[in-house]
């Protein structure tokens, strides 16, 4: 069918199964479907809810004949069924069974999304090589051919007529994977009221004993049972799915900067399922939810298939992994163990943080010399003195070449990461396809990491230079410090002595920086500046000392 017959039969099915969107349409955006207002809204209004036994929960999964058949096959007797595997076989089912409640809403779920788990692997490998996101996708992946292969073929070979094998096949189960973790919703939501007055109303009707303290998911489960587990059910399910598909409310598309509030409101007498956004929205506009300002872009694009410009929530995963100098090193595995840090750590650099503390701890273990280390562990807290930056009177090379290998590690991870060569370089052609959304979303992603990354060599590179300084200004003292004892030493003599001469020959000046020990080399073809940008940079840092860095290696 049509778009917009598809979308006027599914607003059509929404009217008969009691859903209330008077001031709301289902339309086409250049984003698939969406909503749409057909009159204003004021701040706080509720714009649509549904009935509460029109939500797709576990209960009712469990509860449908092909549910039943689930857990009595014998396929998975004796063991516990994934709950998401559950919510897959009855999507599936509910596709191709036009007598499922579900059938209609199913039906206008796209036939294909735009997550990595439907792209190519030579997509992948070009759009996501060097990234946490291609590894998170070859893991989903695995896990998901897992499951379905616990169930799959067996069940079709058990009962064909239930389970027929043209109907149950991987494809279907990536489309219900898809499907499930773009759209669902929090159970929680079915646990709140959007009001307290609409609260003690419905505490009054399930007549509670009103001395009480208010049980709002006691509430519920009395007006409607079916949207909880039984006990023998919650043995049965691996509980590995805490949500729940909510059919028109989750046809409205993100928006980062919406607030809303989800939750259970009186509509005509029942019990709904409602949405309202905190701030008026005007007739003809489309009406976006949230669906939750903490996830990264990976989290976006993994589970929902894109991703949003300028994620504050992105992160940029590092992990040191293990090291020679700590593998052969007692003192330093137990002082690992003493201060609480792990190499196989992974660690979340961000813009807002581009480098954790506990980060440059675990790179200073690493860096500092046995003798030193230990005399760490004799004098105190150890993990308290490796967040701070190691003194020079301790060590005035340790700080240094801890910087150093931070931005070794960060330049490894830049010049992993695929340049953006979309023709558009960034930004949605005029007419996108399917392809250019997923390649716009791709970039986006990418142009994220590499963000945090240039946050973080700014921040090594300040902070390294600090270190320098500190580094130079300790040693010229102690140069200092041991021409005014040699002084000393003349005068106690009380003869002329030669002027004390350098090893080089030549006349004293101040020490220049030093090399890094080869513990830490500097890379040859990194190079600073002060008060250049970075065109790469350009427009969200103007006017702030910028750097830039080359790598031919």
């Amino acid at each position: 069918m049509e778009a917009g017959e598809v979308a006027s039969n599914f607003q059509k099915w929404c009217h008969e199964q009691g859903c209330q969107m008077e001031k709301i349409k289902v339309t086409k955006t250049c984003r698939g479907f969406g909503l749409e207002t057909t009159a204003a809204l004021k701040a706080g209004e509720v714009a649509l809810s549904i009935p509460l036994d029109l939500c797709l929960t576990l209960a009712a999964s469990a509860r449908s004949r092909i549910g039943q058949h689930l857990l009595a096959s014998d396929t998975v007797r004796g063991q516990r069924i994934s709950a998401q595997a559950l919510m897959y076989v009855v999507m599936i089912d509910g596709w191709h069974d036009p007598s499922s409640k579900w059938h209609a809403y199913l039906r206008q779920i796209p036939s294909r999304h735009g997550d990595p788990l439907w792209w190519t692997m030579p997509q992948r490998e070009e759009r996501l090589a060097g990234t946490q996101l291609l590894y998170e996708v070859q893991r989903h992946e695995r896990q998901l051919e897992a499951v379905y292969a616990s169930l799959f073929p067996a069940l079709s070979q058990e009962q064909p007529e239930i389970f027929p094998k043209e109907r149950f096949t991987w494809k279907a189960f990536c489309w219900a994977r898809s499907s499930l973790s773009s759209r669902c919703f929090a159970l929680e939501h079915l646990e709140k009221f959007m009001s307290q007055s609409e609260q003690k109303e419905h505490q009054a009707s399930a007549e509670l004993n009103s001395q009480l303290e208010p049980n709002e998911a006691r509430i519920v489960e009395c007006v409607q049972p079916n949207l909880y587990l039984s006990p023998h059910e919650q043995e049965r399910l691996a509980l590995d799915f805490p949500g729940v598909l909510c059919p028109l409310l989750d046809t409205a598309n993100h928006d980062p900067s919406v607030l809303v509030d989800v939750g259970l409101c009186n509509s005509k007498g029942e019990l709904h399922l409602g949405v309202s956004q905190r701030s008026a929205v005007d007739a003809g506009q489309e009406y976006f939810i949230n669906y939750g300002n903490h996830r990264s872009n990976l989290q976006l694009l993994l589970g929902h298939g894109f991703c949003v410009p300028e994620n504050p929530q992105d992160t940029l995963p590092l992990k040191l992994g293990q090291q020679p100098t700590v593998h052969e090193s007692k003192i330093r595995q137990e002082a690992h163990k003493m201060a609480g840090l792990d190499l196989d750590q992974v660690f979340e650099l961000s813009v807002k943080t581009p480098m954790p503390e506990p980060l440059l701890a675990t790179i200073r273990l690493v860096v500092l010399p046995i003798n030193k280390i230990y005399k760490m562990m004799q004098s105190g807290d150890l993990r308290e003195q490796l967040l701070r930056p190691i003194e020079c009177q301790l060590d005035p090379h340790a700080e240094v070449e801890t910087f150093c290998v931070l931005r070794r590690e960060l330049l490894k991870k830049q010049r992993a990461l695929p340049a953006n060569t979309s023709s558009w370089q960034g930004s949605l052609p005029s007419c996108p396809g399917f392809d250019d959304w997923c390649e716009y979303y791709a970039s986006l992603y990418r142009v994220g990491q590499q963000d945090i990354i240039r946050a973080a060599l700014c921040d090594a590179f300040v902070r390294e230079q600090a270190a320098m300084d500190k580094r130079e200004a300790y040693i010229l003292q102690e140069e200092e410090e041991e021409e005014e004892q040699v002084d000393d030493d003349e005068v106690l003599e009380d003869k002329e002595l030669p002027a004390k001469k350098r090893d080089d020959g030549g006349e004293r000046r101040a020490p220049t920086r030093m090399p890094i020990s080869d513990a830490a080399p500097v890379c040859p073809c990194a190079v600073a500046f002060y008060g250049k940008e970075d065109p790469a940079v350009q427009g969200r840092s103007a006017g702030k000392p910028g750097f830039m860095l080359s790598c031919e290696g």
